[in-house]
Order: structure tokens, then sequence, then C-alpha cells
């Protein structure tokens, strides 16, 4: 979950992958993490009401994975937020001349995240690779939100192979 997705008051599923999950509420948003107050118990000794300092990347909002998949409804985005799973599913045949622009800039930035680009072809330091790939990796999300929906790379690279063979 983003940073700029989170609100206070918003009603979130924290917990590493393989681990347990809690439902709770952001209290306060930090630069790295957030503070977020749980609404049900947390293991042998934090009961419901405790704090917790919990990273972004161990968040995701509570409407998706608790009532869309306790009502078996298809995930939706919420106000702009990135559901994973969404990047999979097609664009529309046509899209609007700012949103074809956008799909352009996202192939192209996926085109600049391959290794033999990204590394020169192994004559970059490991360091400017690294600053590189974050810097690629933003304009993707920007490029998403731009959008309105985040794009796998292999729906960019499909939606790519059929304007050429529209443009032929």
């Amino acid at each position: 979950m983003l940073r700029e997705n989170c609100k206070v008051g918003m009603k979130v599923v924290f917990g590493r992958g393989n681990g347990e999950k809690t439902l709770g509420e952001i209290v306060k948003i930090n630069p790295r993490k957030c503070k977020v107050k749980t609404l049900q118990d947390r293991g042998r000794n934090s009961p419901a009401g405790a704090v917790w300092n919990v990273p972004y990347s161990l968040m995701t909002p509570a409407e998706v994975d608790f009532i869309d998949e306790a009502n078996n409804l298809p995930r939706q985005p919420l106000e702009g937020l990135m559901v994973k799973g969404q990047e999979d599913l097609p664009l529309p045949k046509q899209l609007p001349y700012g949103d074809k622009c956008i799909m352009e800039a996202i192939v192209s930035t996926y085109n600049d995240l391959s290794p033999e680009w990204l590394t020169a072809d192994g004559e970059r330091p490991m360091n400017q690779v690294i600053l590189l790939r974050n810097k690629l990796n933003q304009r993707l999300r920007h490029l998403f939100q731009a959008l309105g929906c985040p794009v796998s790379e292999t729906v960019a690279f499909d939606w790519s192979m059929e304007q050429r063979k529209t443009a032929v």
C-alpha cells in the first residue's frame, strides 16, 4: 500500500504475508510507518486498542481484503487505490488520446526497466542501477495514477503489439 493512499481513520489489515492478519484503524501517518490502532486482539499479549507502528508495505485496505472476499464480489479499486491483481485486467480496445500517450509512456518505462538497458550491459555501477530503477518505478506509479489503474508488463506489451497491428 502506498503512503499517498492512506488516510487517518481508514480501516486496514496488517501483518506479514504468511503471518497473522489483524484489522486496525490508521491513527497517525508518518513518513515510513503508520500508527495503527488494532480493532481486534492480536496474539496473546496484545488486546484490541493497542497501537502498532506498521510499515506501509505490510498494510492493505480492509475493504478489499475482508468485505469483497466475504461477499465473493469482484475486486474494484477504492478511491484510486491500486489493488493487487487489477493490473492484469484487459484494457479497453479504444483508449482516449491522452490515455494512449500514457500507455506509450508505460511501455517505454517497462522497456527501460529491462536488465540490459538498466545495467547498460553490465557497465553501469550497481548504485546507479538502483537509483535508476527506483526512479523508473516511481515514474510507473505516477503513470498508473494518471491512467487510473495499474497495468502489468504483459498487458502493456500486448497493448503495444495490438497498436502496431492496427497501424499497418
